[in-house]
């Protein structure tokens, strides 16, 4: 008895072992082959491409957008940290060009800014001879390199060129381009006597005086200069905490990275503080 298959049903079985089975035999027959067609549509018909549908189009673009929210910032982290070691590296270049003028000058210290005087120019308290604050002091070749103009008639200069280890990355990261030359990032402590409650000068700030450094208490703990949105930086007397005008500091900031600012001190280390440090600094409870 034979069994009698659809036609149908034969062409569907004969499709799906062609995509199993070898295609030709080695005699090069078609092991399956189709029926014979007159129809050109049937000849000429391709498998059809499918494209995306709207749920898998929306998966990818939800699936860019966290990856994007997650890598963004972590991008950031990355470039600021980088930043961080360049500054670090600033500030441990400007402790040892401190160190330098100091053996240079009798051993003082540059004054914050600049003020006339009427000390003795190698005597403490006398002003800069420069003409300008702590930056221009620290500008030449045995300190930082720079360039420079020399007023034939006196000792003052104007600097023509900035030392890049003055300018701190991070604060023209936030800020952009510089307005003020001696607003870089950095600013120098006024309040040197600020971590030593028995020393007479507890409670003063010389901004315009150079002192002497070896006169000055535990070098250890004592911040000379730090990042600061001015060129100088000075806690206020009573909490010790750096102020604020608005949402900003006025001058030392310590929340210049994430929530710490860099500090360099009288013995040359440099160190990343929070707020609550350096104000415990500024203010020691004995």
């Amino acid at each position: 008895m034979r069994l009698r298959v659809p036609r149908k049903i034969g062409r569907k079985v004969i499709a799906l072992l062609r995509r199993f089975a070898p295609e030709r035999q080695p005699d090069g027959a078609s092991l399956f082959p189709m029926p014979r067609t007159n129809s050109p549509t049937l000849a000429l018909q391709s498998p059809a491409r499918r494209g995306f549908t709207l749920v898998e189009l929306l998966t990818v673009i939800a699936i860019i957008g966290i990856l994007m929210a997650i890598l963004v910032p972590t991008v950031h982290v990355v470039q600021m940290k980088a930043r961080m070691l360049k500054s670090t590296a600033n500030l441990s270049g400007i402790g040892k060009a401190i160190l330098n003028y100091t053996l240079d000058n009798h051993g003082l210290l540059p004054a914050p800014e600049y003020g006339a005087s009427t000390a003795p120019y190698n005597a403490q308290g006398s002003a800069n001879p420069r003409g300008g604050t702590w930056m221009e002091e620290l500008v030449g070749p045995k300190y930082l390199a720079g360039g420079y103009d020399t007023d034939p008639g006196s000792r003052t200069i104007t600097v023509t060129e900035w030392p890049p280890a003055l300018t701190d990355p991070e604060y023209i990261s936030r800020n952009g381009a510089i307005t003020d030359p001696h607003i870089r990032g950095y600013g120098m402590n006024e309040a040197l006597y600020r971590i030593d409650k028995s020393s007479p000068n507890y409670g003063n700030t010389y901004p315009t005086q150079r002192q002497s450094m070896e006169k000055l208490p535990n070098h250890s703990k004592n911040i000379i200069i730090g990042t600061s949105n001015d060129v100088f930086m000075v806690p206020n007397l009573d909490t010790g905490r750096f102020e604020k005008d608005g949402v900003n500091y006025k001058d030392g900031d310590p929340e210049r990275f994430g929530n710490q600012g860099l500090f360099l001190f009288l013995d040359g280390s440099v160190e990343a503080m929070t707020g609550d440090e350096v104000a415990n600094l500024f203010n020691p409870q004995q």
